[in-house]
């Protein structure tokens, strides 16, 4: 069920429900003597407390959530009717009374929204767009002769332009031209970055909660980031906390990548670098090189394949590259294993509140479903845990040792921690807004999509099967050599590997055998079915494939911040408020250490001095220092290194005081009031980010505008002949 649907967590929520003895979200005790109904259905508002309203909406996404969408999709289909209007009214009241409610938590309203998401996203993101309120018509600006501008200029002035400006604050907003630093209402002008916005509020408070995010990066249909409230919430994270993450990040990667390029491209005893500066080609089997190094002339096959050195290969004990890229591993290690223990919290958390539902009727517990096994499985799947296999391996093999030169094996996991250091680098630009990271998302989604990846499958398994039938009958070469030669000719259409599967057609090669007769007509049929069947239906698929991810890549794009924005919350938020460390800061009379600016100052000045300790140790040599103090100022310079980089990444999610934290530990309850205000430009659109045809649309709303005139037309000519009719009847 889960595999053919195009709603995996919902199936699975379906399959469990089914197995169950009790249903997953148990109906009030109301609706054993008459069934309420929610807040979108027709007639009076629900008579039930707001709680309840809401709870309602849960149940109904569970039980039947295309009901519950088609209801909702056509209450408020038309933003200017009067039933929209109506509808928002009621849920604005509703989230009033929950919130004036002191029996009751303002997290139930979030997990309650979040599980919606989860369970009915396309109603979920309706109902997000009416939780937002337009502050025009209540408070408009005084001092404004005009409809408010705002300056929405992309970041660094070389990605493309934000749709919005979102604020999430503890500060009141209406009335107010400075909206955020460097950001202020004003009037129109020509500038071609300032643009006509409309001004909301969402009328729910403390909004940013962790499970909503994980809703949002964990469902499948990503229709909800087209709306306009939904990415709002990532819009406000992403200008105070994600850009200065990647950009922490990104340094920290680029020096990564000076250490593993400074020792892959050195040569042992030679000077940095000079991999460069080679004009001609070397021996890789050089016996005098080896000699010369207190190698054997022929190391380069002594010993097994993990103890072959070649010559001119990269030096193996390099102290400053070792240390820098040991830090990094471990900074990796902690992100990973506190990114599982937060995750595992929230589990437990979410586990709890299933327990307190099944003591309580109309409780919710469906948070455990996307934060269970397999988002984690989806979360920590990427090439971070790759890329920490082969550093972790490289550094394993290359510690403590005392000779001079690297071997094929050692050299091969410095070519891995590269190639994967290059992707860490570029992972976080797959979401700044700009046409290349769109296209790059177009091409992840297109190869990624099912119909491609099963295709892909077949074809390797009939691949295989295709080589062991050959196998059979070759008895010459090695099972490797097989699949190599026939993948040049099966798949890439090679002239070597063409003529590996018989189809050599000289007289020289030409054996007059039964074997080498079924070899050509094996081959024959072989090039046939893969290279000029299979290989262009697959590139048919690919395309088709591209273009529905390029028709929806905008909302593919939002996931993936969505994604990133968890992921970072998870793994680099270490100093959250309520933690036993900053608990024990806070008695010491420390924690404004972590508070912002100083957080962010502290680590980079730990990090310097672990980096200048790398120089003393590149450029002093090692006979100088006693064994055991060289050994503790490595373990030191590693330690300073770790901890500046941890410092520096959590800066970005620490406000100036240690009670504004958006995401606390152990609650989602913020110590202060946090709303979230949302400047969006006038022309937004959500058909651009649905991938529907603009210029159709265009066509279609000149013909509606065409027919809306020609019924004034008839109206005033009815109007005329009835006049005319008059008149002649006096």
């Amino acid at each position: 069920l889960i595999g053919l649907s195009c709603e995996p967590p919902a199936a699975e929520l379906c399959v469990r429900r089914a197995m169950s003895s009790e249903p997953l979200l148990k109906d009030s005790p109301r609706e054993d003597k008459k069934r309420e109904k929610n807040i979108f259905e027709e007639g009076p508002a629900p008579s039930v407390g707001a709680k309840e309203v809401m709870l309602k909406l849960v149940t109904d996404a569970a039980n039947n959530r295309a009901k519950l969408r088609k209801t909702v999709q056509k209450c408020c289909a038309d933003p200017d009717s009067t039933e929209y209007k109506t509808v928002q009214e009621r849920l604005h009241k509703v989230v009033k009374e929950f919130v004036d409610n002191q029996d009751n938590d303002v997290n139930d309203l979030t997990d309650c929204l979040a599980q919606l998401i989860y369970l009915a996203p396309v109603a979920a993101g309706i109902l997000f767009d009416l939780l937002l309120e337009d502050l025009e018509k209540n408070n408009p600006l005084q001092d404004l002769h005009s409809k408010p501008h705002l300056e929405i200029k992309g970041i660094w002035g070389i990605v493309m332009n934000d749709p919005m400006i979102a604020v999430y604050t503890n500060t009141d907003l209406k009335g107010k031209k400075e909206i955020a630093e460097n950001h202020e209402l004003t009037n129109a002008n020509r500038d071609p970055n300032v643009y006509e916005v409309t001004r909301k509020r969402c009328v729910v408070s403390n909004i940013m909660d962790l499970d909503i995010i994980q809703a949002l990066a964990y469902t499948n249909e990503v229709q909800i980031f087209a709306k306009e409230s939904v990415q709002a919430l990532l819009f406000c994270a992403w200008r105070p906390m994600m850009v200065p993450m990647v950009r922490i990040q990104t340094c920290l990667a680029l020096l990564d990548l000076a250490a593993v390029l400074a020792w892959g491209l050195t040569t042992a005893k030679g000077t940095v670098f000079d991999r460069f500066w080679w004009s001609k080609t070397h021996d890789s089997r050089d016996g005098k090189w080896l000699v010369a190094h207190d190698y054997p002339a022929d190391a380069w096959k002594i010993g097994t394949g993990m103890q072959h050195v070649y010559a001119y290969n990269s030096p193996r004990h390099v102290p400053s590259c070792w240390n820098v890229l040991a830090a990094s591993a471990l900074r990796q290690v902690i992100a990973l294993i506190f990114r599982t223990i937060t995750f595992w919290e929230r589990w437990r958390t979410a586990k709890k509140r299933q327990k307190a539902g099944e003591e309580k009727p109309g409780e919710e517990g469906s948070l455990r479903v996307f934060w269970g096994w397999h988002p984690f499985f989806l979360m920590i799947t990427n090439g971070q845990p790759l890329l920490l296999i082969f550093k972790s391996g490289f550094l394993i093999l290359t510690i403590g040792k005392s000779e001079q030169v690297m071997t094929s094996a050692e050299q091969s996991m410095l070519c891995a921690t590269f190639f994967f250091t290059v992707a860490a680098l570029l992972t976080p630009y797959r979401v700044v807004m700009s046409k290349i990271s769109l296209s790059l998302m177009s091409i992840k989604k297109a190869v990624l999509d099912d119909d491609a990846f099963y295709f892909v499958i077949f074809i390797s398994v009939i691949f295989i099967f295709f080589i062991l039938a050959w196998e059979i009958i070759d008895r010459e070469n090695t099972f490797l050599f097989a699949l190599v030669q026939g993948f040049r000719g099966l798949i890439v259409g090679d002239g070597d590997g063409l003529d590996f599967l018989g189809l050599k057609t000289d007289d020289d090669t030409v054996r007059d055998e039964e074997a080498h007769k079924f070899k050509a007509a094996f081959g024959i049929i072989g090039m046939m079915l893969f290279f000029t069947y299979l290989m262009q239906l697959l590139i048919a698929i690919f395309s088709n494939t591209y273009d529905k991810a390029s028709k929806y890549v905008w909302l593919h794009f939002h996931q993936a911040r969505a994604q990133d924005l968890r992921d970072a919350i998870l793994g680099l938020h270490k100093f959250r408020l309520d933690t036993k460390f900053m608990n024990f800061m806070k008695y010491l009379k420390v924690h404004h250490a972590f508070c912002s600016p100083w957080i962010f100052r502290n680590g980079f000045l730990i990090f310097m001095v672990g980096l200048l300790m790398q120089v003393v140790v590149h450029l002093v040599p090692q006979q100088m220092f006693h064994e055991t103090l060289y050994f503790l100022g490595s373990l030191v310079s590693v330690f300073a290194l770790t901890w500046g980089a941890i410092l520096m990444e959590s800066s970005p999610f620490m406000g100036e005081e240690i009670d504004d934290d958006w995401f606390p530990a152990t609650t989602d309850k913020l110590k202060e009031r946090h709303d979230l205000y949302v400047f969006t430009r006038a022309d937004y659109d959500e058909g651009l980010f649905l991938g529907e045809d603009q210029l159709e649309a265009q066509v279609e709303s000149i013909r509606e505008n065409l027919d809306k005139l020609g019924d004034k037309f008839k109206a005033i000519e009815t109007m005329i002949h009835k006049r005319v009719l008059d008149k002649k009847s006096c």
